[in-house]
């Protein structure tokens, strides 16, 4: 894929494989986005939102589990955010609208 694409040449990218550290390469340094579904993401987020119930241990282990990934993308030169999605249209429509921003 790196050779097809080239280095530096994608602004945004949506993980849905965990393929978002074999990507590192392609992305635009600086102002390249992955956004990924793949990934538990923030504990805080998760418990607030879609699991109230959610032990605060685990809150503060998907806490550090995000927080290792969106360092480990910064020091690379690419902003990293992961997304909850419940696979209903409104969240997908929601979607749609943050990316076209």
């Amino acid at each position: 894929m790196n050779e097809v694409i080239g280095k530096g040449n994608v602004d945004f990218m949506f993980d849905t494989m965990k393929g978002a550290t074999a990507s590192l390469p392609v992305m635009k340094k600086k102002t390249g986005l992955i956004v990924s579904v793949s990934t538990s993401g923030n504990g805080t987020v998760l418990k607030k939102n879609h699991a109230p119930d959610l032990p605060s241990y685990l809150v503060l282990l998907l806490n550090i589990i995000d927080w290792l990934y969106t360092t480990y993308f910064s020091w690379r030169g690419v902003n990293y955010s992961s997304l909850y999605m419940s696979g209903n249209a409104e969240d997908l429509e929601g979607f749609s609208r943050w990316v076209g921003e």
